[in-house]
């Protein structure tokens, strides 16, 4: 995770834009130094971090506190390879510092989450409108001649706002069976949100601000549970879809359509889909069928009238066999009234 400072000349006019996501806060730094401003990330860019299960994307606003801590710390001796494409390397006298890093991420609810840090700007803008580029990686790798000490890092960041609140999901009034973790997903990137248990059962926070931009299935005795709006997109734009589904080239030759709904702003459509595969898999029995519960979301071309994938996140995947159906998928609407935003402040 390196540090880097622009100097004085590149700061002269530099201004962040601002953005709503603009928090008042601190960075501390390894060698006890600090920064103090208004903290926002690059516009339209999150924080992305890689955990131990899954990489987990949060807005900055969704934080409470981030904490950097060395994972590893050595002194590396330079090496080449004398002849391309061999595997033999040879020892230069170059000896420099390398330290991977482990981040910590506090939500407002003092849940927190770890792992790594995908490389993320962060500025800070003081008073003045003057700004400093801090740039945040999972690893350090100095030069040749420096010392580990040489290396500044941040070591923490916080903030004197409260931050942006917390969604809650609370399945404990659900009759389902046999209930599994349920899957979380958010729109319109279909990323998958991190859940962090309750102090009760069936319950879950997760930093995902807005619950509307939300896909909810979990998967009970019965089949999979899937909290999916009761509203069906324009039959024209699910006609589209449905040769947009049938034009598809990839693992799946069977795809069934369960549900399409738009989203509000009329420009993004999703679509909650059954794949599975019937013809020959390469590596499996003759006999097993693999399906995938996905969805996936289009934008719509009402001049061409047609529709084009933009991505795609499975709710589940499994092996059956020939002769044997698919699980049976459960659109729920309700179950994503389990679904709650943070409370709203009492009016001033």
């Amino acid at each position: 995770m390196k540090l880097r400072l622009l100097s004085a000349a590149a700061l002269a006019g530099l201004l962040v834009p601002h953005v709503a996501c603009a928090r008042p806060g601190t960075v501390t730094f390894s060698d006890g130094k600090k920064m103090t401003g208004d903290l926002t990330l690059t516009p339209g860019k999150q924080l992305k971090l890689f955990t131990s299960n899954e990489p987990v994307e949060l807005p900055l606003e969704e934080t409470k506190e981030l904490r950097f801590t060395p994972e590893s710390e050595k002194m590396q001796q330079g090496f080449y390879f004398p002849e391309a494409g061999q595997a033999t390397q040879a020892k230069t006298n170059d000896i420099y510092p390398i330290r991977n890093i482990h981040t910590q991420i506090t939500l407002p609810d003092g849940h927190v989450l770890e792992g790594h840090l995908f490389t993320t700007v962060l500025y800070v803008q003081d008073a003045s409108g003057a700004a400093q580029k801090v740039v945040l990686e999972a690893k350090q790798t100095g030069q040749d001649g420096q010392k580990l000490a040489d290396l500044i890092y941040p070591t923490d960041i916080t903030f004197t706002d409260a931050g942006g609140g917390t969604t809650h999901l609370d399945l404990s009034k659900e009759n389902i069976a046999g209930a599994q973790a349920p899957v979380v997903i958010s729109t319109p990137d279909l990323t998958p949100v991190a859940l962090v248990a309750g102090t009760t059962p069936l319950t879950w926070s997760m930093p995902a601000p807005d619950p509307s931009k939300l896909f909810l299935s979990v998967q009970g005795a019965d089949g999979f549970h899937v909290g999916w709006p009761a509203q069906e997109a324009d039959p024209a734009v699910v006609a589209a879809i449905q040769v947009g589904l049938h034009n598809m080239q990839d693992f799946y030759d069977t795809r069934e359509l369960l549900g399409a709904s738009a989203d509000p702003d009329g420009t993004d459509y999703y679509t909650l889909v059954m794949a599975s595969r019937k013809g020959v898999s390469y590596g499996m029995d003759a006999n097993t069928i693999p399906w995938s519960l996905i969805v996936l979301h289009w934008t719509y071309d009402a001049d061409t009238n047609k529709a084009n994938l933009v991505n795609r996140a499975p709710f589940g995947i499994g092996r059956g066999t020939v002769g044997t159906p698919t699980p049976p998928v459960l659109k729920s609407p309700a179950l994503l009234n389990d679904i709650s935003g943070p409370p709203t402040p009492p009016a001033q």
